[in-house]
């Protein structure tokens, strides 16, 4: 069996990061809702 997580942060920051997010509505609910919650971080990219 192979190790399932092999971080790399620039895969990190493609797939999930701020910009991807407001490509689409999808992600933008999803920043309104992180927005709502007061969340510490919105997305990946805000490290």
């Amino acid at each position: 069996m192979s190790i399932t997580y092999r971080p790399n942060t620039r895969r990190r920051k493609k797939k999930h990061g701020f910009r991807k997010r407001m490509k689409t509505k999808g992600g933008r609910k999803i920043l309104k809702r992180r927005r709502a919650k007061k969340a510490w971080k919105l997305t990946a990219s805000d490290e």
